[in-house]
């Protein structure tokens, strides 16, 4: 893993370098820090502190159709 940095999850969201990105699976851990590494500037992977991969979140992925919620 390189370049980790910290962050906290809020309402399924992380933001980083003034982008937020979007995880469903990251609503069960809100206001929970994570660790998080820029794959590409559209998509981080997340990791718990323990360094355990949590999912990958991406940059307008609550836009998408197939979410039923508006976020």
């Amino acid at each position: 893993m390189n370049n980790i940095i910290r962050r906290n999850v809020h309402r399924g969201f992380i933001r980083l370098e003034k982008r937020d990105y979007f995880s469903i699976h990251l609503l069960d851990i809100t206001e929970q820090p994570v660790l998080v590494e820029a794959v590409s500037r559209d998509v981080i992977d997340v990791f718990d502190l323990s360094g355990t991969f949590i999912c990958t979140a991406e940059i307008n992925e609550c836009k998408r159709e197939k979410f039923p919620f508006n976020c």
